[in-house]
């Protein structure tokens, strides 16, 4: 039957307290069996870390210095002037054509510095050519 069909006094009410009673398994209790933890092993762990790191320091510092070895300096030759007297100066650089050469530098010399570089009729000429862009 239908319970939209049924009278109200037929229609049958559910309990709150019986649709939500929990399902109550029975507990099963496991004896204690874990020992406690020492203190020890982490201190010897921890202790274990260091001196491998260590080590390892040590080994890598050891590697990257490079072996200097001594090397003996040799001694340098120093210059000594020498004591001696002027030589006379020989027969080309008393000669009239040297004389001559060693004036014409000069002069030369003199012009070159006496230059002026930014001269105005050294620079190209400006291009105007017609080229029909003009919006006139």
């Amino acid at each position: 039957m239908d319970p939209e069909t049924l009278p109200a006094t037929q229609i049958p009410t559910p309990n709150p307290e019986e649709a939500f009673q929990p399902v109550i398994q029975p507990s099963v209790e496991k004896p204690y069996t874990e020992k406690p933890k020492s203190k020890l092993v982490p201190i010897l762990m921890g202790i274990a870390v260091v001196l491998l790191g260590g080590i390892y320091g040590l080994l890598i510092s050891q590697v990257q210095k490079p072996k200097v070895t001594q090397i003996a300096a040799t001694p340098t030759p120093t210059a000594e002037p020498t004591l001696s007297t002027r030589q006379p100066l020989s027969g080309i650089a008393t000669s009239s054509a040297f004389v001559s050469l060693e004036s014409s530098v000069a002069s030369l010399s003199a012009a070159i510095n006496a230059l002026n570089v930014s001269d105005t009729t050294l620079n190209p000429p400006t291009l105007d050519l017609p080229l029909g862009l003009d919006t006139k």
